[in-house]
């Protein structure tokens, strides 16, 4: 199939266009289909290239470059680069021989190597917010309103207004509040860690 589209006769983009939005979809259009077309050497030479200039522009110049392994595709590996979310797609055979999805590698003297410690990091950060996730609900009390309690969760800081019948009667400011079967409840163990004055409601 000729995909080859802007050398056809059939396509005529006339002089008087000025769509610069048109001209430059084709133009990316082109260089996509350029590139489909080149070889893996040429492929693997453009991805160096890339790297390398990304990595003047970021000034690691000095450093190598951390990618985490996303997954593999066919005969590429996935890689986000951890400074700035970029994906992009590696030759399998410039991997590591062990490397696999979800550790971290980094890019320096032209090659890639896996960073265990910086992937038991990265692994640890993840353990830890899942573990967050599980716990039950709770809640510090920020303040008090006529009818409600303004609460913030401890997990994500996203507060809450809950009215104050739902509230302990001897809850005061500054409080951890546990939610759990749908009733809230002084977490006494967890109040010396929340630095605040005290202020009754009742």
């Amino acid at each position: 199939m000729d995909l080859n589209l802007f050398n056809s006769r059939d396509v005529d983009i006339p002089a008087r266009t000025n769509n610069n939005f048109v001209r430059s979809f084709i133009s990316e259009l082109q260089e996509h289909l350029n590139k489909r077309s080149r070889s893996p050497e040429d492929t693997q030479s453009l991805l160096l290239q890339d790297i390398s200039m990304e990595s003047s522009r970021n000034n690691f110049r000095n450093r190598s470059i951390e990618f985490g392994i996303d997954r593999f595709v066919g005969d590429f590996a996935v890689l986000e680069n951890q400074e700035n979310g970029r994906i992009i797609d590696v030759p399998i055979h410039r991997m590591p021989e062990d490397a696999k999805e979800g550790v971290i590698l980094r890019f320096g003297n032209n090659a890639f190597t896996v960073d265990w410690e910086a992937t038991e990091r990265m692994h640890a950060k993840v353990r830890a917010i899942a573990e967050r996730l599980e716990r039950i609900p709770e809640f510090t009390i920020d303040r008090f309103e006529s009818n409600y309690a303004v609460l913030e969760n401890r997990n994500n800081s996203i507060i809450r207004n809950v009215s104050k019948h739902l509230i302990p009667e001897d809850a005061v400011v500054g409080d951890v509040l546990r939610f759990e079967n749908n009733i809230y409840s002084i977490d006494r163990n967890a109040i010396n860690e929340v630095q605040t004055s005290p202020d009754k409601f009742h």
